[in-house]
Order: C-alpha cells, then sequence, then structure tokens
C-alpha cells in the first residue's frame, strides 16, 4: 500500500524556514516618475547602442535618428521599471528590518534625546 501525505506536509516552502510573514508583503508603493536619477544613463545607454550599431555597419552615427529615438525611449522605459524594482526592493528590506525590531524589542533600547547643550563642551570667552 502506498502511503500519502497530506498537501501541508508535501508543501516546500520557498522563502526558507522563516517563511513569508503576511506583514512583510509589500501592498502598494507609488509608481515612480519616468524621468528618475536612472533616465539619463539608460537614455545614454540606448543612444550608445543605435551609434554603435551605425559604426558597425560602416554609416554616419547619426544615420538612422528614429533608432535613436526609439532606443532612448526604450532606455526610459527601462530606468522605470529598474526604479520600480529597486523601490519594492529597499521597502521589503525596510519591512524585514522593522519586523525583526517588533519581535526583539530587547535589542533596540529606547534612545534618550539630546540636546545640542549636552552635545557642546562647555566654552568661555577670554577677554
Amino acid at each position: 500500500m502506498v502511503q500519502t501525505r497530506s498537501p501541508e506536509e508535501c508543501w516546500i516552502n520557498p522563502h526558507g524556514p522563516l517563511g513569508r510573514p503576511e506583514s512583510l508583503i509589500v501592498d502598494e508603493l507609488p509608481p515612480p516618475n519616468y524621468l528618475n536619477r536612472y533616465t539619463p544613463i539608460f537614455v545614454a545607454w540606448g543612444v550608445g547602442t543605435a551609434i554603435l550599431q551605425n559604426m558597425f555597419k560602416r554609416r554616419p552615427y547619426y544615420a538612422g535618428v528614429q533608432r535613436h529615438i526609439l532606443f532612448a525611449g526604450i532606455g526610459t522605459v527601462a530606468a522605470y521599471y529598474f526604479t520600480k524594482a529597486e523601490n519594492n526592493r529597499n521597502a521589503r528590506r525596510d519591512l524585514i528590518i522593522e519586523d525583526y525590531m517588533k519581535k526583539h524589542p530587547e535589542d533596540f533600547p529606547p534612545q534618550g534625546g539630546k540636546t545640542f547643550n549636552d552635545v557642546l563642551i562647555p566654552w568661555a570667552p577670554i577677554r
């Protein structure tokens, strides 16, 4: 007779032994702007690709301007999705850190506030 297991026993957790707590799911992040810090890099990469293609075909670098514009647009879209992935990765990292801090408060004692007067060395003018 073949011994069968329940579906719960056969399930392999892809997120490791700790699982994926529901509190760590990033629900809604605002979409990034199309003009972000990566846009010039990806646009230059796209236009540079078009120029390299022209060089390999022994044509002037400015030939086929429509390809330059197309590759610049593709670079803009690539920068958008790269920024979106980076924002999701950073949000997930921040949620993991906050979750750890909530579960282990003994490792993170509350910090006492300092005034600016406590930071400065006492000073008396010499005349």
